[in-house]
């Protein structure tokens, strides 16, 4: 949160009123997260899911404004869309997520045993392992090359 809001001081000292919404907006759903459940707490994780929705919804709004010829809109939530994607890390590679997910199946088999062949049950702690090293790993590519592993 410090940073946050070390960067709403600073952008509203330098009165980039772009970079002001985009950081009190995130600081508000921080916010939202925390108190919307006893117990939630905020890692990279949530961090990348969080600002992941935020972009996906600017970038839903200005094609919305598009559509409904209000162009000086759909260039703000656009301009705030470049704001989070240079926020939000970049998306591992094939080769990345085929090595999480390797390393993740060497891991069970050293805890299961040496005869242990990893299935399908395996998925959820796969996924885990390799959300952990990648927190904006797509899931959908993780599975499918865990299939290809078992």
């Amino acid at each position: 949160m410090l940073q946050i809001d070390q960067n709403i001081a600073k952008y509203l000292k330098e009165n980039d009123a772009t970079n002001l919404a985009v950081w009190r907006s995130i600081k508000a759903e921080f916010l939202n997260y925390k108190t919307a459940k006893a117990g939630n707490v905020i890692d990279e994780a949530v961090e990348v899911s969080i600002l992941g929705k935020m972009l996906a919804q600017r970038r839903d709004s200005a094609e919305q404004f598009r559509q409904g010829k209000r162009i000086d809109l759909a260039e703000k939530e656009e301009a705030e869309a470049a704001v989070l994607e240079t926020l939000i890390p970049k998306e591992p590679s094939e080769e990345e997520l085929t090595k999480a997910v390797k390393d993740a199946v060497e891991t069970i088999k050293l805890d299961q045993g040496d005869g242990y062949v990893p299935t399908m049950r395996d998925m959820k702690t796969v996924q885990a392992f390799v959300k952990q090293c990648y927190p904006n790993a797509n899931g959908g590519k993780v599975a499918q090359i865990f299939r290809n592993f078992i």
